[in-house]
């Protein structure tokens, strides 16, 4: 049994769970769980269930809005002369802790398939000026032109809605699972009024890291596919995010990457590493923060 009670900093602190798409224990409800639907699958932790008795079995019927106008319509791929395409999932959402009256105090947060993540104004649909450049963070920036973009297909997209903790937004990417060099799946924070990049979340570790012996030669070195494609969810709570994480590309051969090919055990902070009972690696990170969790 995994024990989080020694752990500190963990002011804003966020584990991942590697290696495995289960929950290991669930937290108390999340505030707001039962009356709103902010985050894909209902809360944070995607429990998809509302308490809510207005609908049910017997009376679900199509909706009939008080106008029926569009409020607003955002396309991030405006202006482009081929529109790629890709299997999308989904949007965050976060709002301002206190208002002060200006602008994107509600905001919308989204990914696209040329790898850049926007945030909107939840009011108006007009990106968030101080997020990024003009209301988008491009995830593609620090490659400077390697691993070209292909439409719909590409080395760097993201296909995932975002998750919210607090005052950060994080994101994972998709990648092919084919050929095995390319862009690192790393999973980023940033911050969600600025567009900072707050942390990061290597997938695969690199020199001096934890777990880098355990992959020959140099075959960590631009090692594409050990990325979060799909869902991931966080624990309000405990401050911990859960990632699925897939295998390195490419997917059906590995004599390219001898070794254990383990999951990095750090992201710049204090990690734990250990083995479970089925046999699967487990990685749990807390990243971010100074105070102290009590026992």
């Amino acid at each position: 049994m995994l024990s989080l009670g020694r752990w500190s900093r963990a002011a804003a602190a966020f584990g991942v769970l590697a290696g495995t798409g289960a929950v290991l224990g669930a937290g108390a409800p999340e505030p707001g769980a039962a009356t709103e639907w902010r985050q894909w699958g209902g809360t944070a932790g995607g429990v998809r269930f509302s308490a809510l008795r207005q609908i049910d079995r017997g009376n679900v019927a199509p909706l009939e809005p008080e106008t029926g106008k569009e409020a607003w319509s955002f396309d991030p791929q405006s202006g482009k002369a081929v529109h790629e395409f890709n299997a999308h999932r989904g949007v965050a959402y976060w709002e301002a802790a206190k208002s002060d009256g200006g602008a994107c105090e509600r905001r919308i947060l989204s990914g696209t398939v040329d790898g850049r993540l926007f945030a909107l104004d939840a009011l108006t649909g007009k990106p968030c000026a101080d997020f990024g450049t003009a209301g988008a963070v491009d995830l593609r920036e620090e490659l400077h032109g390697r691993w070209p973009q292909d439409p719909s297909w590409g080395t760097l997209r993201i296909t995932a809605p975002p998750v919210v903790y607090r005052d950060l937004v994080i994101t994972a990417v998709a990648q092919q699972e084919f050929p095995g060099r390319g862009p690192y799946g790393d999973v980023r924070a940033f911050d969600v009024r600025t567009g900072r990049e707050a942390w990061r979340f290597p997938t695969v570790p690199r020199p001096g890291e934890a777990g880098h012996e355990t992959w020959d030669g140099e075959s960590w070195k631009d090692r594409m596919g050990v990325k979060v494609w799909s869902i991931m969810s966080v624990d309000v709570d405990r401050g911990m995010v859960f990632l699925p994480i897939g295998s390195p590309a490419a997917d059906f051969y590995g004599g390219d990457r001898k070794g254990m090919n383990r999951l990095p055990a750090n992201a710049h902070a204090n990690p734990m590493t250990f083995a479970g009972r089925d046999g699967r690696q487990y990685v749990v990170i807390a990243a971010g923060g100074a105070a102290s969790r009590g026992s």
